[in-house]
């Protein structure tokens, strides 16, 4: 009944939001099918953010072998919009979703909040380390079907150095700043340095800290770098190829980390705490994870199967440079960390501190 009430509540809105702008003169925005009251008794609801058809016609093709629970899809345009429905009253049974933001996915704790952990249940192997990656407290809320690796890379030849104060050092020989002088220090703390910082420990955390404290920003873009932004993703040559063509190549990763970057999960399905049947559910998302729906992916598989099968496939792309896929195999499984601070919200300790030290206070002009 909850479930029929708040679907019929948000119809009303969406409906309330046409009027109005037929009312202004302009023609009402495209709206998301709103939900709806279960047409099939028994059935899953199954909320997709961004659907595509092959996603549709993977529902129409479980529905017609007459499973126990059949699935009712509802359709949204951002994941914005299903948050806002699930905060009218909206429960949904599963869900498929993009996942909307940087390394600061703000949206996606709106899905960590009302998942249930797929431990359990995720039984194929994901690809590098994406399952302890996103693994929060023993908890596996989502489980992603693609991504991409983002991260920063060591552009002056050769491997990483030792450490930060080594890499200062070398930059300085080459009349290079480590990093670009648009970039804060914020922003290297919260965003470009983050995943690293939390993969070190020991000296070389400090010496990454001190890299973030010694940073000064100069607004001048197109300097000489050190460190260059790289993302690994499903191009040609997997978006690597510019950088591997530079001349003196590139090394991922910052020294002293033990991470090669950040997964990015691009689309994500799970199961919501409130499902009146997880185990139907998963048997229904688990084709998510099978080969033909992994060859599908825009980003990279997820699974450790659907990543190679797309390594083989680049491979045999006359266009591929050799060294894209053994780098890309490397980055993906010299990866440890996930985008975001935390899936649920909560920074690590170290930005804790960093974010209160007197020497940050001070450089914004603000007391301990």
């Amino acid at each position: 009944m909850l479930k029929s009430i708040a679907k019929a509540a948000l119809t009303a809105i969406f409906a309330l939001a046409f009027c109005f702008a037929a009312a202004c003169g302009r023609a009402a925005p495209e709206e998301p099918s709103a939900p709806s009251p279960k047409e099939t008794e028994g059935a899953l609801v199954f909320a997709v953010v961004k659907p595509n058809k092959w996603i549709t016609d993977a529902v129409e093709e479980y529905n017609s072998s007459s499973p126990g629970r059949p699935i009712e899809l509802l359709r949204f345009n951002y994941l914005r919009e299903l948050a806002d429905a699930v905060e009218a009253g909206l429960e949904p049974d599963m869900y498929f979703s993009a996942l909307e933001g940087g390394m600061y996915p703000k949206s996606g704790e709106t899905l960590w909040d009302i998942s249930a952990d797929l431990s359990e249940y995720l039984t194929s192997p994901l690809a590098g380390n994406l399952r302890s990656a996103m693994t929060v407290e023993g908890e596996l809320r989502f489980v992603p079907f693609d991504f991409r690796v983002d991260g920063l890379c060591w552009r002056l030849g050769g491997e990483l150095p030792q450490g930060m104060d080594e890499a200062a050092l070398a930059a300085e020989e080459a009349g290079a700043r480590l990093f670009p002088g648009v970039w804060s220090r914020d922003a290297l703390a919260s965003y470009w340095l983050y995943p690293y910082v939390c993969a070190a420990d020991g000296a070389a955390r400090e010496e990454l800290l001190g890299a973030i404290y010694s940073h000064t920003e100069d607004g001048v873009e197109g300097q000489n770098l050190a460190f260059g932004f790289f993302s690994l993703d499903s191009g040609d040559n997997f978006s690597l190829g510019a950088l591997l063509n530079g001349g003196a190549g590139f090394a991922p990763g910052v020294p002293g980390s033990a991470t090669a970057g950040s997964y990015v999960p691009e689309h994500v399905i799970g199961i919501c705490s409130g499902c009146a049947d997880p185990g139907a559910a998963w048997d229904f998302l688990s084709i998510f994870l099978g080969g033909d729906m992994q060859a599908l992916a825009y980003g990279l598989p997820a699974t450790a199967s659907g990543f190679e099968a797309r390594l083989e496939a680049a491979a045999e792309r006359p266009s591929t440079l050799p060294r894209a896929v053994e780098l890309a195999r490397e980055i993906v499984e010299g990866t440890s960390q996930f985008d975001s601070y935390s899936l649920a919200g909560r920074p690590a300790g170290w930005y804790v501190e960093y974010i209160n030290s007197p020497e940050r206070l001070e450089s914004k002009g603000l007391s301990a």
